[in-house]
Order: C-alpha cells, then structure tokens, then sequence
C-alpha cells in the first residue's frame, strides 16, 4: 500500500512537469496543508505561517523546472519548506537583534534633537523617490542587502545566481541609484 502511494506521488509530479501548462492546483491541493503545517509548527505564528507558506508556493512554482527527480517531489517540497522557515526565523532573529541594538544606542545616546528627526524624514523621503525610478529588480536587490540585511550567499540563493551575479547586481543597482539621486536632487 505505501508503495502505491509512492508510485502515484512520483507519477502524479512526473505528469505534472511533462505538461506545458502545469497544474498549480493540484499542487496547492495535495500539498498546501502540509506546507502551512510545517510551517505552523516551526514558525508558532499563523500570520508568518500564512506568508512563508505563500513564499514557499512561489518558489515551488518557480523552480518547478529545475527539480530533477533525483528524488520523491514531496520530499523537495519538504526541504524548500524547511529551508524557507529556517531562512524566516533567522531573518526574525536579525531584525530582533538590531531592534535591539538600535533601542540601546537611543538609550545611550539620548533622544534624538528635532532636527535630526527632520534630516532623517527628509532622507527617507528622497529615498521613495530614488527607490521609485529604478527598475523592481534593482530596489529588489537593495532592498534585500539592506533592509533586511541578507547575506550575499542567502540573495544568490534566494535569486538561484551565483554570488558573484548578486555582487555585480548589487553594484549596478547602487550605481544606478546614485545616478537617479544626483539627478532628482542636484539643486538641493
């Protein structure tokens, strides 16, 4: 009996991939509770279950030609699931940790004057606009160094590029950046 639902998990993912216009559905269907299950589980939090599991469909939909069958799908599935939660805890423990930070630098330094709160929203505003003329990849790529504070092997993986191509996107993208910056704010 198990050998026969084995069978029919590796034929139902082999006929899958041999269809131009695979069916999502049932994918979503045979495995969408497992997911949010594991997820659940090593996450304790509906709401961050919910959007890894999200995530954890768009990557699964993404790399879809590049399972090799190298083994079961459900057991792919698995591993991009457990990556995917362990990759959002360690993001969460991060950002923990630099709230942190950020609490006892305030702490030692004193509140902040007025006008540095002005200088910081001036910033941040000119900021969006910078943001808001580069191409979705490149404020991507930025966003991913910098606000959350991704590791260039954590983006090569989360983009499937080599280290090497997230370095040079990098570059081109805070290159580009700078040119738009320049240009919107070269009078001020």
């Amino acid at each position: 009996m198990i050998a026969t639902a084995t069978m029919n998990e590796s034929t139902l993912a082999a006929g899958a991939f041999k269809k131009a216009s695979l069916d999502f559905r049932t994918i979503y269907d045979q495995y969408g509770g497992k997911i949010y299950g594991k997820c659940l589980k090593m996450l304790k939090d509906e709401s961050a279950a919910e959007d890894v599991s999200q995530d954890i469909f768009m990557k699964i939909y993404l790399n879809l030609p590049k399972f090799e069958k190298k083994s079961k799908f459900s057991t792919w599935v698995y591993a991009i699931t457990h990556n995917s939660c362990i990759d959002y805890l360690r993001r969460k423990k991060r950002n923990k940790k630099q709230e942190e930070q950020r609490k006892v630098y305030i702490s030692r330094q004193g509140r902040p004057e007025q006008g540095l709160v002005e200088i910081n929203e001036k910033k941040s505003a000119e900021l969006k606009q910078v943001m808001d003329q580069i191409s979705f990849s490149e404020e991507e790529i930025l966003r991913m160094k910098y606000e959350l504070g991704m590791s260039i092997r954590d983006i090569a993986n989360e983009l499937d590029k080599t280290e090497s191509a997230v370095k040079m996107k990098i570059l081109r993208a805070k290159n580009k950046a700078r040119k738009v910056k320049i240009e919107l704010f070269s009078n001020n």
